[in-house]
């Protein structure tokens, strides 16, 4: 293994750089206007779009120009928890994938190949776009 990141595809993709320091928990706030904690390890909604658009660019930045990430890496990243949580976040990472795609700054792949939005089945890949 690679020691951390999608052990489906480890070794496939580049350099594995080690993780930076895991962020620390978003703190959201309550409509009583105090602070709180983390609604069950995950920002509140507004925020969670933005959360893990800054997760899928944050890794690969950390990763060589044609290395890709699967979107459980960012899904784990994100969370907060130390349980299995994580696995509700993997079609919203999905879904920032895509709005990054429309932004142009990544591109979503199946077997190396990027693959559109309404052709994509299965299992993901996402990377930086080949300029």
């Amino acid at each position: 293994m690679n020691g951390g990141g999608c052990r489906s595809h480890a070794g496939q993709g580049g350099v594995f750089r080690a993780p930076r320091e895991r962020p620390r928990p978003l703190t959201v706030l309550y409509a009583s206007g105090g602070p709180g904690a983390t609604l069950g390890g995950v920002a509140e909604p507004d925020h969670l779009d933005q959360r893990l658009e800054r997760a899928i660019m944050s890794l690969l930045e950390r990763r060589a120009d044609t290395a890709s990430i699967c979107p459980s890496d960012a899904a784990r990243a994100a969370y907060e928890g130390d349980d299995d949580g994580w696995r509700a976040l993997m079609e919203p990472v999905r879904r920032a994938a895509w709005r990054l795609v429309e932004a142009g700054e990544v591109e979503v792949t199946q077997a190396g190949r990027p693959v559109a939005k309404t052709g994509a089945r299965g299992p993901l890949r996402i990377r930086r776009v080949r300029r």
